[in-house]
């Protein structure tokens, strides 16, 4: 398309929309719901009744669930953010779960205040943590296995092959 097609283009009104409802990229929420079927939690997410800003679908039960709670009282603070490394800073009045809007993956291992923590799958493709009430640090680093597996076997199979020449 040219620019002089452009002209002959009509004119639309156009506007800007806020979304006031947006959920940021980590949030705490104080209800929870163990569902091992995927295809219902996807079918209890389309329901008008779902809030996630409320409620987390979890895949399994957790070992240490905390109470429900309706209101959640805390923030969230990132330190740092990089596509293999989050940092946070949690302060919560009450026992909570940590839902993060990024995609779930095997290979996120966490540690809350130092010491290892499980993540969990939560609301079919994202990851969530339980936080206990207080200040906390979550560190969250992406350690895949295979990726570990394909560098040991490559630096062996280098070291193979100058042990073959020598």
């Amino acid at each position: 398309m040219c620019s002089s097609d452009l002209k002959k283009l009509p004119v639309r009104d156009m506007g800007l929309y806020e979304n006031k409802n947006f959920l940021p990229r980590f949030f705490l929420v104080g209800k929870y719901q163990a569902v091992k079927d995927p295809e219902n939690i996807l079918r209890l997410m389309i329901s008008p009744l779902f809030n996630p800003a409320e409620r987390v679908f979890l895949e399994k039960e957790p070992a240490s669930a905390p109470p429900p709670v309706d209101e959640i009282s805390g923030e969230v603070i990132v330190k740092k953010y990089t596509p293999n490394r989050v940092d946070l800073v949690i302060k919560s009045e009450q026992d909570a779960f940590l839902v993060m809007s990024e995609t779930y993956y095997p290979g996120w291992k966490a540690s809350l205040d130092g010491r290892p923590a499980e993540i969990y799958r939560a609301n079919y493709a994202f990851r969530a943590m339980v936080i206990p009430k207080g200040e906390h640090r979550v560190v969250m680093k992406f350690k895949p296995p295979l990726l570990y597996l394909g560098l040991w076997l490559s630096l062996f199979g280098i070291l193979f092959c100058i042990g073959g020449i020598l």
